[in-house]
């Protein structure tokens, strides 16, 4: 009976321990901008809200958030391919307290649809991101299951992991340093480039300048010629045609005569 109450109490905590991380995670948005982080109230100001009803008030929005079946297989399949002891503790949370289930199934499905829109945008960054979520639920799991008993060798192995995770983010700041390097490389080369050839350069770009506005100037449009004018100068035409028409015509009526 006591195993039994143990074991459902650390699922419970782990529950929650899972819901807190996978809220906290350092994901990006889908607009690839960092999630604003909590701003410290000043001194002097009460505090709105402790962390657990913080953490109150998050269950119960995702208790009443829902989501379809097949959005949560995908979530629970997420779990299990990237974390099989968390899918291991999902299933057990579906039989033992659904509605903890529920509120950790739908942030999971959240970080699965984040991680899939990061994935389209920015390979990298999203490795990067799985590799982080990856080590954070290993220690908030076994965080979770410390609480429960004081296992020294859980806490070696958690401290191994915290280890894991700091070097890992170390890894991560010199990669970035890197590619910010070489950024700054391609930049130095730039400015050197456009300092030797100021003076050819902006020749070039006033001259296009010049090229476009002279293709733009109005050209010279003709005189829109009057309806009055127009019928007037119609008659002139039938006259002149018919005028040329009678002087032709004389030669022929004269050799006739001759003959």
């Amino acid at each position: 009976m006591f195993q039994s109450k143990r074991c459902l109490n650390l699922l419970g905590v782990a529950g929650l321990m899972f819901a807190c991380a996978v809220g906290s995670s350092r994901l990006v948005l889908a607009d690839d901008t960092a999630a604003p982080e909590v701003k410290s109230i000043p001194s002097g100001k009460p505090n709105p809200a402790t962390r657990s009803e913080r953490n109150a008030a998050s269950a119960k929005a995702h208790a009443t958030t829902k989501i379809t079946a097949e959005r949560e297989a995908v979530a629970i399949a997420f779990a299990g391919q990237n974390h099989p002891e968390l899918s291991l503790l999902l299933a057990n949370l579906k039989q033992n307290n659904p509605t903890e289930y529920h509120a950790a199934v739908v942030e999971l499905d959240r970080i699965v649809e984040r991680l899939a829109s990061l994935k389209s945008k920015n390979v990298s960054q999203h490795d990067s991101e799985l590799a982080h979520w990856k080590m954070d639920s290993r220690i908030r799991l076994m965080a979770a299951r410390l609480t429960m008993s004081d296992n020294p060798a859980l806490e070696a192995e958690l401290k191994v992991a915290v280890r894991e995770k700091v070097e890992l983010t170390l890894a991560e700041r010199k990669a970035e340093r890197d590619r910010l390097q070489k950024r700054v490389e391609k930049l130095d080369q730039t400015i050197g480039d456009l300092a030797t050839k100021l003076d050819e350069v902006a020749e070039k770009e006033f001259a296009a300048l010049k090229r476009s506005a002279q293709s733009s100037k109005p050209t010279a449009k003709t005189k829109p010629v009057k309806k009055g004018e127009a019928h007037a100068a119609a008659k002139s035409v039938d006259r002149t045609a018919n005028s040329k028409d009678k002087g032709a015509a004389k030669p022929s009526v004269k050799a006739s005569m001759d003959k």
